[in-house]
């Protein structure tokens, strides 16, 4: 997972995850990316606990969090 995917640090991440099938990448921003990425996206406003909780809720357990935000 990757938290401010839209960020430098964010796109730099998702770009070195490319084309890895080890590797199944989520992709979290406020906005929809505005670039193309094998990453599956996820909007959501994690100022916004309730939402927060609600978007996050269905995508179960992850092994690695990569906090760019």
């Amino acid at each position: 997972m990757v938290v401010g995917a839209r960020g430098l640090v964010g796109q730099g991440v998702l770009s070195a995850f490319e084309g890895d099938a080890d590797w199944s990448v989520t992709a979290l921003s406020r906005r929809p990316l505005d670039f193309p990425t094998e990453a599956t996206h996820v909007a959501v406003d994690l100022t916004d606990r309730i939402q927060t909780f609600e978007t996050l809720s269905f995508l179960g357990a992850y092994t690695h969090i990569v906090f760019a935000a």
